[in-house]
C-alpha cells in the first residue's frame, strides 16, 4: 500500500510538470489523501492506542474516506474504549475496597482488577493489604480462641494474658466485655 501512495505521488508530480489541468491534479491529490488516510488507519488499527486510532479515524473522515473502509478500526476503537472503561471501573472498585478493608470485598476487587488488566502496582498494593487483613483476622480469631479457653479454664493468669492478646488483636467489645466480667469475678475470688 505504501508503494501505491509513492506511485500516485510521483504520478501527480509528473502530471504537474507536464501541465495537466488543475482539476485533474486536485482530484488525484484527493485520492492520494484518501489512500494515505487508509494506510494511516490500517497502521493505527494494528495498535492498542486509543488516541492514535481516534486521530486516524478523524483524519479518515476529514478526507472523505468511505466509512466501510474505517469500520474495522472503528470497531477496534469501541472495544478498546470498553476495555478501558472496565479497567477504570475495576481500578476504582479496587481503591474503594482498599479503603473499606474487608477481606471478601478486597479479594473480589483484586480478581476483577487482574482480569481487567489494572495497573500491576495497584494490584500489588491491594494484595499486600489483603495479606495484612488475613493476618489481622487470624490474630483476632486466635485471640478469641485463647480468650474462650482462658474463660473456660477459670484461671486468672490465663485470662489476663488472653485479654492482653485480645486487646492487641482488636477483638470486638462484646467478647472482651464477657471476659473482663469473668476476670473481675476471678479477681474477687482470689481476694477472698
Amino acid at each position: 500500500a505504501g508503494e501505491d501512495t509513492g506511485v500516485l505521488a510521483a504520478a501527480i508530480a509528473a502530471a504537474e510538470e507536464a501541465g495537466v489541468d488543475e482539476e485533474t491534479i486536485e482530484e488525484a491529490e484527493g485520492q492520494l489523501r484518501k489512500l494515505r488516510a487508509k494506510e494511516g488507519l490500517e497502521q493505527a488499527a494494528s495498535t492498542e492506542d486509543i488516541s492514535l486510532i481516534s486521530a486516524a479515524l478523524a483524519h479518515a473522515e476529514k478526507v472523505g474516506l468511505p466509512r466501510s473502509l474505517s469500520q474495522e478500526a472503528s470497531e477496534k476503537l469501541k472495544n478498546l474504549q470498553r476495555l478501558e472503561e472496565r479497567r477504570t471501573a475495576c481500578a476504582e472498585a479496587l481503591a474503594k475496597a482498599m479503603e473499606e478493608g474487608t477481606v471478601d470485598l478486597l479479594d473480589k476487587a483484586i480478581a476483577d482488577a487482574e482480569e481487567a488488566g489494572v495497573d500491576g502496582d495497584s494490584v500489588k498494593e491491594a494484595k499486600a493489604k489483603l495479606v495484612v487483613l488475613h493476618d489481622s483476622a487470624r490474630r483476632r480469631s486466635d485471640a478469641e480462641d485463647a480468650l474462650n479457653r482462658a474463660v473456660s479454664a477459670d484461671r486468672l493468669d490465663l485470662l489476663v494474658s488472653a485479654l492482653d492478646q485480645a486487646g492487641e488483636a482488636g477483638l470486638g467489645d462484646e467478647v472482651m466485655q464477657q471476659a473482663v466480667a469473668r476476670r473481675s469475678i476471678l479477681q474477687e475470688r482470689e481476694e477472698l
